[in-house]
């Protein structure tokens, strides 16, 4: 039987020292939201390093610090574990926690590839616990009053969708995890404000020393056309901007890239997360739109940020955790978004990935 609380063993939330913005994810968005949910209790962390573990202990006030997994998902005050590590680990600390009979919430990508996503979503429904895959852009108040919107007709039938993410990053190895890591969560926020799957794709991932780019094309079941570009640059990222098109109206969400580090923003994924909207109706000016309170569902304690989308996650993975439902952003919606990318996949010698139109 479940606890008052929901106990919680987190997974990798390690802090710089020198600046807040180098802090681990697990740090910058899952502690900040787990400790602000009265409904939560955060009572362990793991990182591969004791010391780290403890100094992350010490800041939130967690009774447990672990350097060994296995006793961290094994100890009985641990009801979910929160894995907030490289994807390169996911595999094998997700089996470890389901193993031993624990919820569990991952983040994005759910594998390394497609078949490790089906083996850790066939042992998660196997163990009959809940589960939940970090796509938490369609939990931001933006999107959620975005899909509203564009559900109650505000543009119409929808004709397009663009989506152009920019981020300056500092050169160094690039690998594909790192854009499969913003596409997906760029491809999950686009198809979840319009409702609509994303079919017939033709893409291209070029990964560079210097850079990352990842472009996508293709069609919603409704048959409106999609574009997505994505670039991790070396000098200037001009930011975000995720438009709706239709045949009444228009829709954006975007962030303006200049000085992000001064927001407090470190990647292309919390630039989709902390967007502002805009729109218009036929005739009118695009003018900024406020977001209706009813949008976010977490309490004034949780920080404005990149905890915000984490928190609305959290708060309905407790409701399907107290309930025994399936939560909408499960392993099988993981494995869905890997399907995207894995179709028809070939790698040519020059370092690109192609997907063919299916």
């Amino acid at each position: 039987m479940l606890r008052d609380r929901i106990r919680v063993g987190i997974v990798g939330a390690n802090m710089s020292a020198a600046d807040p913005l180098r802090h681990s994810w697990g740090a910058r968005a899952h502690l900040p939201a787990l400790t602000a949910l009265p409904e939560f209790e955060v009572v362990a962390v793991c990182t591969s390093h004791l010391d780290t573990a403890r100094q992350t202990a010490g800041h939130f006030d967690i009774p447990f610090a672990f350097d060994d997994v296995a006793a961290m998902v094994e100890h009985p005050d641990v009801d979910v574990v929160d894995v907030c590590i490289d994807v390169a680990s996911h595999h094998a600390v997700v089996l470890q926690a389901l193993r031993a009979g624990k919820h569990v919430v991952c983040e994005w990508p759910l594998g390394a590839d497609l078949a490790e996503s089906q083996e850790l979503r066939d042992a998660a429904e196997a163990a009959g616990v809940r589960h939940a895959i970090c796509l938490q852009a369609r939990y931001a108040p933006v999107y959620q009053y975005m899909r509203h919107l564009v559900a109650a007709g505000y543009v119409g039938r929808v004709l397009s969708c663009s989506l152009n993410g920019s981020m300056a990053m500092a050169a160094s190895p690039r690998s594909a995890s790192l854009a499969l890591i913003h596409a997906g969560h760029c491809l999950d926020t686009l198809s979840f404000v319009a409702a609509q799957e994303l079919r017939r794709t033709s893409s291209i991932v070029q990964i560079d020393p210097v850079a990352n780019h990842v472009l996508i094309h293709g069609r919603h079941d409704d048959g409106a056309l999609v574009d997505v570009n994505i670039r991790h640059v070396p000098v200037f990222g001009t930011g975000f901007t995720f438009e709706v098109d239709g045949t009444e109206g228009v829709l954006v969400a975007s962030i303006d890239g200049a000085d992000l580090p001064a927001r407090g923003i470190r990647s292309l994924g919390e630039q989709l997360n902390q967007a502002t909207l805009s729109g218009a109706r036929a005739g009118e000016p695009v003018t900024p739109m406020v977001v209706p309170a009813e949008h976010r569902w977490v309490p004034a304690q949780v920080p404005a940020g990149p905890a915000v989308a984490i928190a609305q996650l959290l708060r309905r993975f407790e409701g399907a955790v107290r309930s025994g439902t399936p939560l909408e952003t499960d392993f099988g919606l993981a494995v869905r978004r890997h399907e995207l990318f894995a179709t028809s996949a070939r790698t040519s010698e020059a370092g690109q990935i192609t997907f063919d139109p299916s």
